[in-house]
């Protein structure tokens, strides 16, 4: 099952709309209707977050690798962490984008 077939039917099975989801996971309405539309999965950064918006494991969204040829070798290493190293890692990668801004020439 592809992505997006995932994605519409947790929405079904919770009852939640395209704003529901994109209030959850603090992204645009547009990027969840992207989602719902392509066939391809959404960047890492979004898959975690996503997942801890809806309550769900990362992996009712990947399907447990079902769509491995989608993932790079990094993306597949951070599915196979627990929820709490991800959320770890994702904790690590903000605070180094929010340092990059204070100081861009590093």
């Amino acid at each position: 099952m592809k992505f997006k077939d995932k994605l519409r039917k947790i929405m079904t099975d919770k009852a939640l709309t395209q704003k529901d989801i994109a209030l959850k996971a603090k992204v645009s309405q547009n990027t969840v209707s992207k989602w719902l539309r392509l066939d391809s999965s959404p960047k890492l950064k979004y898959i975690q977050p996503l997942a801890k918006a809806l309550n769900i494991r990362v992996s009712d969204l990947t399907g447990e690798y079902e769509d491995s040829d989608n993932f790079t070798p990094t993306e597949k290493r951070f599915l196979a962490l627990s929820p709490k190293q991800q959320e770890f890692l994702i904790g690590l990668l903000d605070y180094f984008e929010d340092y990059k801004k204070e100081f861009p020439n590093l």
